[in-house]
């Protein structure tokens, strides 16, 4: 239903999806629009494949470290993450094998803002990251927030 609506506005160049709780999958493979440049999603679940030949922008604001394929390196990739329980080395790993895995291992910006940390011991990080790939980030930013 969502693609066949897609499919009949095929001049959008802007798209985003805001508070799409409850999407379990979204498949922006089929979608026959070749002018999609920007895509942004903030605080939707799910998980997300994206194949638009021309997107050249895509920023994701959320909770959870999310799941989603982009076919293409772009010229703009943003992830800003908030969490307010605990994160720990776990977390981390996971974060980094994302990061590693998505739009051609370079991203233009990660924010992470988060309240708690446990101790993060360099080895603990190392024992449980096993990706080959190098992950280019161009601006990192990290914001704890104290109370």
């Amino acid at each position: 239903m969502f693609g066949t609506l897609l499919n009949s506005c095929p001049l959008i160049d802007t798209l985003i999806f805001v508070h799409c709780i409850g999407l379990e999958k979204v498949y922006l493979r089929k979608i026959k629009t070749v002018y999609l440049k920007v895509l942004k999603i903030r605080d939707s679940e799910g998980m997300w494949e994206i194949d638009a030949p021309n997107l050249v922008s895509f920023e994701y604001t959320g909770k959870q470290i999310p799941e989603f394929k982009i076919a293409r390196q772009l010229e703009n990739s943003k992830i800003y993450l908030y969490r307010l329980d605990n994160i720990n080395a776990d977390w981390f790993c996971k974060l980094r094998k994302f990061l590693s895995k998505s739009t051609g291992a370079s991203w233009s910006q990660v924010s992470i803002r988060f309240k708690e940390c446990t101790e993060i011991k360099m080895e603990h990080l190392q024992q449980h990251y096993r990706v080959g790939a190098t992950t280019q980030v161009d601006v990192l930013e990290v914001n704890v927030l104290f109370q």
